[in-house]
This record gives structure tokens, sequence and C-alpha cells, in this order.
């Protein structure tokens, strides 16, 4: 699998610095865009912290962790260093929409790659005799499955255009 473990850490050393203004900027990065385990774990419970109008720091980390389930998660000494090395990871907020969207390239990238193993998988149990309807299908859907993915995010939702005209006027 592709991974930039630097951008992961780079950008949820942005969550930390720089909370909700990292965090808004970014929402169409989830757990899968991470792929170390302990990054999308530490992802999740941000995202929470920020959720609930906090910034993220080691205590609320730690709780927060706990209240989730994941307390096994950070449990040892080296795994409370680890969370300080991303606190003081060096990160700009200038750069946290390049971090994620990096981050977001290499998802749909595995993603792709995964699905067209499984592809590859489901196209050796084929005898010949399928319709071809059925061969195209064999494609056509888990990749048109990763393309609405793609493009379903919540900046597809209905927006208020003129929420803010009487403050213009």
């Amino acid at each position: 699998m592709l991974s930039d473990l630097n951008y992961e850490k780079a950008y949820l050393a942005s969550l930390f610095k720089y909370s909700e203004e990292a965090y808004a900027s970014t929402s169409f990065i989830t757990e899968g865009s991470f792929s170390d385990q302990s990054n999308a774990i530490l992802f999740t419970i941000c995202k929470k912290i920020i959720d609930g109008g906090n910034k993220p720091d080691l205590a609320s980390i730690l709780s927060t962790a706990k209240d989730m389930g994941f307390e096994k998660a950070f449990s040892s000494k080296e795994d409370l260093t680890y969370i300080r090395a991303i606190a003081n990871y060096p990160a700009n907020i200038s750069n946290v929409e390049m971090y994620a969207t990096k981050l977001k390239k290499i998802e749909i990238i595995n993603d792709i790659a995964i699905t067209c193993e499984a592809i590859k998988k489901d196209a050796q149990k084929l005898n010949g005799s399928e319709p071809v309807s059925t061969i195209v299908d064999l494609i056509d859907a888990p990749l048109n499955k990763i393309i609405n993915g793609i493009f379903s995010s919540e900046t597809d939702k209905p927006v208020r255009l003129f929420e803010d005209m009487e403050d213009y006027i």
C-alpha cells in the first residue's frame, strides 16, 4: 500500500496546533485516509475533540481515547512519546490543505489498487460462458463505487447562497 507517514504526521500536527481552522478546510479526510492505524485512531480522537469545540492536547486525547474505547492504543510510554512528537511536529496552517489533499489522493490510489485486485480475483472465476454485460459489470460496479465516493462529499449538500446578503447590503 502506498503511504506518506510524514504527511500523516504533518496533518495531525496541524489539528493539534490549529484545531478547527485546520479541520474545517479539510473535512474530506476520514480515518481511511491514514495508512498507519495509530494515526487513524489519533485522527478519530482529534476529530471528536474538535467537534466538541476543544483543542486537542495530551490530556484530552488520553481522556477521549478512554471514552471511545481506545485506551490500549495509547497506553505505553512509546505511545505517549509519539503523541508528543506529533504535537511538536513542524506544520504550517498554510500547508494543511496540501497535506490533506495528498492523503486523500493516496487513499484513492489504494482503494483503486484493492478494487483492481478484487476484480482480478473475480475475473479469474469466469469461464467465458457469461454474458458480456456480466463481464463488464465486474469492472463497472466496483470502479463506479470508487468514483461516486470521490465526488460525493459534504460540499455536495445544498448551500444557502444569500445567507449573508443582508450584511453585504
